[in-house]
């Protein structure tokens, strides 16, 4: 069944933000909003440098339940595909970052989660740039990486027709995602530290499984993390 969808385009991510907080969603029923100014207090904790940034939100309400990890993936892999029809190759730094050129461009946040309904949203350095400051070793944008300005709407309505394709389709088939993960993870096959809510975890990603959670090996054998647990990724 085909889902409607209403398109607000803001000037300030807070607008955005008050918005979503407000809105109650019905089933078969999705919400795109574009801001093109985030100030710097609804800017992701210690990430300054998204200040600037373009912030994507999309709201949706499902008839079945899917896994918080599994959207998050799918969040991820559309930035990932809206990225490459711009001619740039990016990464996957699990469970929020993209990232291009070893730098951050992207960052995903899921709100309101709650099974069958939620909140994405996507951080996206688009035409703000970071040459010549003190975030250049840090952060990257779309501008820096092709010296030319990006039309954001264009930008945005990619990002949600690559989420909807993934979120119609390769979400129904887990193995695909995995196989996507194998692909532009950086962690994948690497020995990484994870800073959980409780303790801390080292050992070597070896994928995800089909709800989506990161697998790692330890000494002690085979963790099962979930995005929604984790503080920090280290490699």
């Amino acid at each position: 069944m085909r889902q409607n969808r209403v398109i607000f385009y803001f000037d300030r991510a807070d607008r955005v933000l008050r918005l979503l907080r407000k809105m109650s969603i019905s089933a078969n029923y999705g919400l795109l909003c574009v801001a093109h100014q985030i100030p710097p207090r609804v800017c992701p904790s210690k990430e300054r440098f998204f200040a600037g940034a373009v912030l994507v939100c999309f709201t949706y309400r499902m008839l079945e339940s899917v896994a918080a990890d599994l959207l998050a993936m799918s969040g991820a892999l559309a930035v990932i595909l809206t990225l490459h029809l711009y001619g740039v190759y990016s990464k996957y730094m699990w469970p929020w970052h993209i990232l291009a050129s070893n730098k951050k461009i992207a960052r995903l946040m899921l709100r309101k989660y709650s099974g069958k309904s939620f909140t994405m949203c996507v951080y996206c350095n688009l035409n703000n740039s970071f040459k010549n400051t003190q975030y250049k070793n840090q952060a990257v944008s779309l501008r820096d990486i092709l010296n030319q300005r990006v039309s954001e709407p264009e930008f945005s309505q990619k990002l949600i027709a690559n989420f909807d394709k993934i979120r119609n389709f390769y979400i129904k088939e887990p193995s695909v995602l995995r196989r996507y993960f194998e692909k532009f993870s950086i962690l994948y096959r690497r020995t990484i530290s994870i800073h959980l809510k409780d303790r801390d975890l080292r050992g070597e990603c070896v994928g995800i499984n089909d709800d989506g959670k990161l697998l790692l090996r330890t000494k002690e054998g085979i963790e099962v993390l979930s995005c929604l647990d984790i503080k920090c990724v280290k490699i």
